[in-house]
């Protein structure tokens, strides 16, 4: 999408877009706390919203923000041998 395409997005759109993802990540929380790793259906979230446009740096920040956790803890939680 060119910057063009951009701002020619209505402004409530952006708005909904940002609620959308804010919903997202409190889920893919929540699916954390309950189960202490990540699930599949949370990873399957966490891909939703990099095709959103969201990087996988700054979802995994949001979520060990959101968790309270280091940085340790949260390579455990996403760690696919448990």
């Amino acid at each position: 999408m060119t910057q063009g395409e951009f701002e020619q997005i209505p402004q409530e759109v952006i708005k909904q877009m940002s609620v959308l993802e804010l919903r997202i990540l409190s889920d893919i929380v929540r699916r954390i706390k309950v189960n202490g790793f990540s699930t599949a259906s949370a990873d399957w979230q966490m891909t939703r919203l990099q095709q959103l446009g969201e990087s996988e740096a700054d979802i995994k920040k949001w979520i060990r923000e959101a968790l309270r956790v280091t940085d340790a803890e949260l390579n455990r939680i996403f760690d696919d041998d448990l």
